[in-house]
């Protein structure tokens, strides 16, 4: 009877053991499936991530190309309205110039006739006589220094319009085809630019943390599957 009571209780701790141990296979062949499930789930974000991955630099660049263009069509902005203030004012020196030029002409003639003296030559005809001297009442008297004065201040005017014009010209040539382009246009191209990249920096964080996911729990995989333990289920 009591080797037979022995025997049982052998029986019995060797079932137990046996219970635990095919407990524990059950559970480790149960973490090798979740392993291999989380290394396939990464994998495939992998995947889905690698397509939409753009290079950061050719993003980088092409925000700072928008970003100068923006700047520059800006500038072209003030150019242009600097064009038209001088162009204002080279009209308004021409007129001054011409209107000056008209008024000398004008008076002329009455400003000479001043100086005639009798039976002196006139120095226009030559006649001692002068029956019939001009006379001109109704215009401004204007000397040769008002026309020197109003035509260098009609060169200088004109100058400063060409230079504008040119700087105006060079900076379209810069812009190429955005010359035309609208400003607010540019603008929003330089903000989808932006976030295109800020989007592209955050799928390159999220994809450099699955890969690091990746590696570990592949890792973690290969060395369960090498184990004496998964070897032996």
């Amino acid at each position: 009877v009591a080797t037979a009571e022995k025997a049982q209780s052998k029986l019995s701790e060797l079932e137990a053991k046996v219970t635990t141990e095919t407990d524990d296979l059950a559970s480790k062949r149960a973490d090798s499936e979740r392993l291999a499930a989380e290394v396939a789930e990464a994998e495939q974000q992998l995947a889905d991530l690698t397509p939409l991955l753009r290079d950061q630099t050719t993003l980088d660049n092409e925000a700072e190309r928008i970003k100068e263009a923006s700047k520059s069509i800006t500038e072209r902005g003030d150019l242009t309205e600097l064009v038209e203030e001088w162009s204002k004012k080279a009209k308004s020196a021409d007129d001054h110039y011409n209107e000056t030029l008209r008024q000398f002409i004008a008076t002329t003639a009455p400003r000479l006739a001043k100086e005639l003296r009798d039976g002196e030559p006139c120095s226009v005809c030559g006649s001692p006589e002068h029956p019939n001297p001009a006379r001109d009442e109704s215009s401004k008297a204007v000397d040769l220094q008002e026309v020197e004065e109003a035509r260098n201040r009609k060169r200088a005017v004109f100058t400063e319009l060409e230079q504008h014009q040119q700087t105006l010209q060079r900076l379209r040539e810069r812009l190429g085809e955005l010359a035309d382009a609208d400003a607010d246009a540019i603008a929003q191209q330089l903000t989808d630019a932006e976030a295109a990249r800020q989007e592209n920096i955050e799928r390159g964080k999220k994809f450099s943390e699955i890969e690091a996911k990746l590696k570990l729990r592949s890792e973690e995989h290969t060395s369960e599957l090498q184990s004496p333990d998964h070897l032996v289920c």
